[in-house]
């Protein structure tokens, strides 16, 4: 399985300058608030996403006065790769995988898989359904080799289908090719949920053991309709809405606890439970599908979750082998459960690690 075996880290908000080797297992970071604990776990985010799970103005995560801010991994598996990542305040941003510069992110995503969690993870089953959609998509994107061609010319042909629907032009070449790579969307998305269930209750049971859960998938149009017919039918409508109504793009899927949805019935702890239990079985269902497994970054680990829950969220951690990376404020809250000799622990202060 790939692991990141060494990072190097210039100019990434508060932390200037670090060079470090990790654990290909565990990988405990504490310290107090605004030690850069969250910078790290951001850094290898940016580095495997492009982006950042704090804020969509990247250019914010270069260090005030400096021109641009760089992230290189020395990745090791099969066999050793050397990536990076480098962003200007300008907003070019250079990729780079074994010394090759490369036009986009898909190497990277491809070589570094990123689960992130956080004490705001619960935001999962509260905020729209673009957060869950690329849920399922994340794990399309790696286990389904056709998936992101399919997915780029669906958004392509749904650019088109809107301009069309503004400038009141005919749709009908639109409508066939939108919704045929609709319907390889949401074939793609319907044959994973089955596998994505097995994995999400058998990691549910685990830490929610008092609760019924239900896993409910839906595609973004009537389940009885085509739709072709609906593209066709809801023209008038989409033309005063400027922007098409049906398709995948309006997918969801939701989590229901005793058939009522999760944000209603459970604690925000509890949710918190709950999404960790989905991002697992996300990362189990990859390694049964490919024998890769992701990185895990986990925020802020002990927030909302006591002595038990911390104990089986790392037990989980622990048998699958994953690489993972933990922060928290006390060192004595994060240790007591990771196997000693497999564990790797840095004092994050000030920007820096010891």
């Amino acid at each position: 399985m790939p692991t990141i075996n060494q990072l190097t880290i210039e100019n990434f908000r508060n932390l200037t300058h670090i060079v470090s080797d990790f654990s290909e297992r565990f990988n405990v970071c504490f310290g107090v608030n605004g030690s850069g604990k969250t910078s790290l776990l951001e850094a290898i985010y940016y580095l495997g996403l492009g982006k950042s799970f704090r804020t969509a103005q990247c250019a914010r995560i270069v260090q005030h006065q400096h021109e641009h801010c760089r992230v290189i991994a020395r990745i090791t598996g099969n066999k050793t790769s050397l990536v990076g990542i480098e962003r200007h305040q300008n907003g070019d941003r250079v990729i780079k995988h074994n010394g090759e510069f490369q036009n986009s992110m898909l190497a990277l995503t491809r070589l570094i898989p990123i689960q992130f969690m956080s004490p705001m993870s619960y935001r999962f089953f509260h905020d729209g359904p673009k957060l869950r959609r690329s849920y399922l998509d994340w794990a399309l994107f790696h286990v389904e080799p056709s998936f992101l061609d399919v997915w780029q010319r669906f958004q392509r042909m749904l650019k088109q289908r809107n301009s069309a629907l503004k400038l009141q032009q005919d749709l009908m070449v639109w409508n066939t090719a939108l919704a045929d790579a609709a319907t390889l969307i949401d074939r793609m998305r319907s044959n994973l949920i089955p596998l994505l269930e097995t994995n999400c209750f058998q990691q549910l049971q685990f830490l929610l053991p008092h609760f019924e859960f239900t896993l409910r998938y839906q595609r973004g149009w009537p389940q009885e309709t085509e739709l072709l017919s609906l593209l066709k039918s809801h023209r008038l409508r989409d033309q005063q809405l400027g922007y098409t109504f049906y398709g995948p793009q309006r997918a969801d899927v939701q989590l229901f606890c005793n058939a009522i949805p999760v944000q209603d019935i459970l604690s925000q702890g509890q949710q918190k439970l709950a999404a960790y239990a989905l991002h697992l079985a996300l990362g189990t269902l990859l390694q049964q599908t490919t024998d890769v497994s992701p990185v895990y970054l986990i925020d802020d680990l002990p927030s909302e979750l006591d002595a038990n829950s911390r104990f089986k969220i790392t037990q989980t951690l622990n048998s699958l082998g994953a690489q993972v990376f933990i922060t928290g404020i006390a060192r004595e809250d994060l240790i007591d459960f990771l196997p000693f000799k497999q564990t790797r622990l840095f004092h994050v202060e000030h920007g820096n690690l010891a």
